[in-house]
């Protein structure tokens, strides 16, 4: 028997043409949400959110899980390139492989390792993002994920 699930999606607003925003949103499979377990979900959910923020350059605009709540509003206040994203691979117990992205991802700091390709998973911001994404993160089956690594990909600068 499968763990039931729900859809978490996080939607990030990147720098567009003429001062308008590019939408992208990452989604992650998450234990479904009832009435016994929803503040400790929507916590668990809001934390991922606030780890996952330090990591993009965009505005993380909505949150969504069956509602939409919004977190930020605005424009990007620097170039904030949804093509520029970090690819973060995660596993299942099982070795399933599954990624998601962080658009207009920040090569600023100490995010990267010193090629400026991978994820350093020793900053800080990262660590926090790690750390809240392996506890409400799951597979399609249900089951926990754990982030393994991450690659700058898409249209850089």
């Amino acid at each position: 028997m499968t763990t039931p699930i729900d859809e978490f999606v996080i939607s990030v607003d990147c720098s567009g043409p003429g001062g308008f925003p590019k939408v992208s949103k990452t989604r992650y499979n998450v234990l479904r949400t009832t009435a016994a377990n929803f503040t400790a979900q929507v916590g668990l959910m809001h934390t991922l959110e606030q780890k996952y923020e330090p990591l993009t350059l965009g505005v993380v605009k909505i949150t969504g899980l069956t509602y939409n709540v919004e977190v930020n509003s605005g424009y990007p206040a620097s170039a904030a390139n949804r093509g520029s994203k970090m690819i973060i691979s995660s596993t299942d117990p099982n070795g399933k492989v599954f990624t998601h992205t962080i658009p207009a991802f920040d090569e600023s700091g100490t995010h990267l390792n010193a090629d400026h390709n991978t994820l350093n998973t020793g900053d800080t911001d990262v660590a926090a993002y790690k750390t809240a994404f392996e506890a409400v993160a799951l597979s399609p089956a249900g089951l926990a994920l754990t982030l393994q690594r991450g690659v700058m990909g898409g249209r850089r600068a």
